[in-house]
């Protein structure tokens, strides 16, 4: 099927209301929420994931996901439990509404269908962000983490996603699973396993579509 390479204006980001935003994270870190505004509207499916994330297999049985999918691999309080000591009232209030033994899942790679784009779940984003941002070092995992339970479980898609931490930087793991989601170090650095194969993967992407500017130089 064809590839079509879409550049997302400035003004989409700077459209919203930033104020819950600490220090800590920029607003690039939030340009998920994005995902569901009306500009998307016009594609059937979108299958989202980050740039830390290397595809190394065909992954068109993810299209056949009807609503919504990603990898649910992590508990939900792992998300929440950073910023606040888990025995005030506020902390039980939230986990009263959201429990701490549901099953999170990691929005670096996500499938979502048309029918969740539309300006309420983007709405709703904002304002769980705005009410409990302060929760979490991870705000805009959390918050989609919260919108989902508001909405429908997710299909699983786990076996395409692994998550490659500071011991098992390996490059062995590009055999073994379709995608590799890296944290650290982050392939576009000198130091990561996977540094050869994400330039070499960017250069050929852009030159395939002929993107001369911004060719990667790392």
């Amino acid at each position: 099927q064809e590839v079509q390479v879409v550049n997302i204006q400035r003004d989409v980001f700077d459209g919203a209301n930033y104020k819950f935003i600490n220090t800590v994270f920029a607003k690039i870190c939030y340009c998920k929420y994005f995902l569901f505004t009306n500009y998307f509207k016009e594609y059937k499916k979108i299958i989202f994931f980050d740039a830390d994330v290397l595809i190394t297999s065909n992954i068109h049985e993810l299209l056949k996901i009807k609503t919504f999918g990603s990898c649910y691999n992590r508990n939900l309080l792992c998300e929440f439990n950073y910023n606040i000591n888990p025995q005030t009232k506020e902390f039980q209030d939230f986990l009263k509404k959201y429990p701490s033994e549901t099953l999170a899942f990691g929005p670096g790679f996500m499938v979502i269908d048309n029918k969740l784009i539309n300006n309420c779940n983007y709405k709703r984003l904002l304002f769980l962000t705005d009410k409990y941002c302060y929760l979490s070092l991870n705000p805009e995992e959390s918050m989609l983490n919260l919108l989902f339970l508001e909405k429908e479980k997710g299909e699983n898609f786990s076996r395409y996603d692994f998550f490659i931490g500071h011991d098992t930087n390996k490059i062995e793991y590009y055999q073994q699973y379709k995608s590799i989601h890296i944290c650290r170090p982050k392939p576009w650095f000198k130091d990561s396993a996977f540094y050869d194969i994400f330039r070499d993967n960017y250069n050929r992407f852009l030159s395939k579509f002929n993107i001369e500017e911004g060719f990667i130089q790392i």
